[in-house]
This record gives structure tokens, C-alpha cells and sequence, in this order.
């Protein structure tokens, strides 16, 4: 097994980060959703276009991915978070995927079971 160490990205990691999510911005490949509440984002979700194995070689070499859906705790429960994801799957639908993948956790499951994938 691996010596893995596991943790937050330390600051100087960051612009490399950073320019990863430009990258993918400047193609047309990732897009932010946001919800915003007295001039502060309390609310985001992402999507991305990718490319993984084997879906490169089909006749519609992407899928969409939905990632980077979060809610500030104070504004949880009131539909932001599904509202923005509904966002997310009408971009990507736009881009003509064939595919939507997304990963969530047992408390954010329901904020995805009525989405239109």
C-alpha cells in the first residue's frame, strides 16, 4: 500500500489549482452557478465537461459532471443548492451530453433524486 498523506492544499498549491479550473473556463469546459445574498455567493455548483476513458473514443467524446455544489449551513434547506444543480444539468445539456455524472453524500441525495438526468 501507499504512504499517502492526506490533507487540505496548502497555499502555495493553489495557483496550480487555480489554473487547472482556468484552463477548463477558457475552453468552455466548466461553469459556476451561483446564489447570492446580499451581495455574498451563499450557494454554488459546478459543471464540467470531461473526457475520461472510454468516453473519448464514443461519438460524443464528454459527459457532464456536476461537482462543487455547496451551501452555506445558514441558508441549507430552501432549494438552492437543487436550483443551481438544475442550472448545471441544463448547461451541460446544452453541450449535448449524452452522460451526467455527479457524486453525493447520503445528506446531499435529495437534492439530486428529482434533477432531470
Amino acid at each position: 500500500m501507499l504512504d499517502v498523506e492526506f490533507r487540505t492544499a496548502e497555499k502555495k498549491e493553489l495557483p496550480r489549482i487555480v489554473e487547472d479550473y482556468r484552463k477548463r473556463y477558457d475552453r468552455d469546459e466548466a461553469i459556476h452557478f451561483v446564489a447570492v445574498y446580499d451581495s455574498t455567493i451563499i450557494a454554488t455548483a459546478g459543471a464540467f465537461l470531461k473526457s475520461d476513458l472510454p468516453y473519448r473514443y464514443f461519438a460524443v467524446p464528454f459527459y457532464g459532471f456536476i461537482g462543487d455544489v455547496y451551501t452555506e449551513s445558514t441558508y441549507r434547506r430552501q432549494g438552492l443548492a437543487h436550483r443551481l444543480s438544475e442550472m448545471a444539468v441544463d448547461w451541460l445539456k446544452s453541450k449535448e451530453v449524452a452522460m451526467i455524472k455527479l457524486l453525493t453524500s447520503a445528506e446531499g441525495r435529495s437534492i439530486y433524486q428529482n434533477l432531470p438526468i
